[in-house]
This record gives C-alpha cells, sequence and structure tokens, in this order.
C-alpha cells in the first residue's frame, strides 16, 4: 500500500499519464511517417511539461526531488564511478559495433544532433522523471516493491514495442531502479538512458542483428537483471562498509 495521500495521487497521475501515452502511441502508428514523428513530438513535448510541472508543484523545487530519500546512501563519489563506468561499457560496444558489422551501421549524421536532443531531453529525462522519479519515490522505506513497480511500468510503458520486448525493457528498468535505490542522483540515470537510447538508434545494427531478434530478446534479459544482481550485491557491501 502507499504510505501517504501524496504518495497515492504523485502514483495513480503517473499511471493515469503512462496509460494515455500506450494508447496514444499505439494510434499514431497508423500515422504516415511523417504525420507520425510529428505527433509523438508533440505528445513528447506534453510528457516533458507534466513531468516538470508535476515536480515543481509536488516537491516546490527541483532540488529536493532529483536525490532520492531510501534507507541508504552511497555518496557522490558511487555516482562519478558509475557514470564512468557505464560511459566504458558504452565505449566498448561502440568499438564492438564497428569491429563486427561495420557495413550494417546505421547513421544519418544530418540527424544525429537531433537524435541527440530529443533522446535526453524528451525521451530518458521524461521516463527517468516519471519511473524512477514519481513511481520510485511512491514507495518510499519499500526498496523491493519500489523497483518491481517501477520496472513492469516501464516495461508496460514500452508494450507497442511488441509483446516479445517487455521482458527486454522490465529488465532495463530493474537495472536501473537498483541504481536509483542506491541513490544515485537522477541526472546520471538520464545520461545512461539517453546514451543507451542513442546507441541502439544510431550504431547497433538491429534491423540485421547478427543473433536474430529471439535470441536477443532472450539473453539481454538475463544479462541485465544478472548485472542488477551484481550491481545490487556490490553497492550494499559498499554501503554496509559506509554504514
Amino acid at each position: 500500500m502507499l504510505n501517504n495521500p501524496k504518495n497515492s495521487f504523485i502514483f495513480w497521475i503517473s499511471i493515469l499519464v503512462i496509460f494515455i501515452s500506450v494508447v496514444v502511441i499505439g494510434n499514431a502508428n497508423a500515422m504516415d511517417s511523417r504525420s507520425r514523428s510529428l505527433f509523438l513530438y508533440g505528445i513528447s513535448a506534453l510528457q516533458l511539461f507534466f513531468s516538470f510541472g508535476l515536480m515543481y508543484y509536488i516537491y516546490k523545487k527541483a532540488a529536493g526531488f532529483w536525490p532520492v530519500t531510501t534507507t541508504r546512501n552511497c555518496g557522490k563519489t558511487l555516482a562519478v564511478y558509475a557514470l564512468g563506468l557505464g560511459i566504458l561499457v558504452i565505449a566498448l560496444v561502440l568499438i564492438s559495433s564497428f569491429t563486427i558489422r561495420k557495413n550494417d551501421l546505421h547513421i544519418d549524421l544530418s540527424t544525429l544532433a537531433w537524435v541527440i536532443v530529443y533522446q535526453f531531453v524528451f525521451i530518458s529525462l521524461v521516463e527517468e522523471v516519471i519511473f524512477r522519479g514519481f513511481v520510485f519515490s511512491s514507495f518510499p522505506m519499500q526498496p523491493l516493491k519500489a523497483i518491481l513497480v517501477s520496472s513492469l511500468l516501464f516495461a508496460l510503458y514500452h508494450w507497442n514495442n511488441g509483446l516479445i520486448s517487455m521482458p527486454y525493457f522490465l529488465s532495463i528498468g530493474v537495472l536501473l531502479a537498483v541504481f536509483r535505490h542506491f541513490n544515485y542522483p537522477l541526472y546520471v540515470l538520464v545520461i545512461w538512458h539517453a546514451l543507451f537510447n542513442i546507441l541502439n538508434q544510431t550504431l547497433l545494427p538491429f534491423d540485421g542483428f547478427r543473433f536474430g531478434w529471439l535470441p536477443f530478446y532472450t539473453v539481454m534479459p538475463l544479462f541485465f537483471i544478472g548485472v542488477a544482481c551484481l550491481s545490487g550485491w556490490i553497492l550494499g557491501r559498499i554501503d554496509n562498509k559506509r554504514g
């Protein structure tokens, strides 16, 4: 159960926004390419407006929202280390993408700048504020419930990507929520999320993925869940030593 009326309000208004977004995006898929793009840009702008409007209305100022409130605090140093680790992992994936299937890389330099802005501001920022912000923070002192609920809703939010992709997005949500539980600033998760999306959209050759779609959606969720468990174990031990 939610602990207080404020958390309940935040949670259910977030559920409403998620549901409306899924329905609207699903209907937008029937539009022609140009109309669909313009429509989705508008939806993203409305989501951004909602996210920051609710954030300032509830928390009065951003400084009171971006840190997470849990029973544990690993400190800013770990966030810096984690950010460096994320960048390193992305760099390794970039190298492998160039060496494995150079001819299949999907890079359009004329739109790359817009992709970067769009992924950082309209996708990753919005999704992290909603899922690892509003939804996660609706369950203070209930870390397991916060991780599971925010991750399940994150997966359902991507319903229009197909049922086969649900475990994939669920596992990514779990990984991000684990870091959120250990007091990683929201901006770090926004950066990770955006870089990962940009990598997927511009560099990784998903249309000609060498392992095929089914193995990808089978292996990758297990990989992300494994990383989440390992990260939680390591951060928990570090946190206990500092405590």
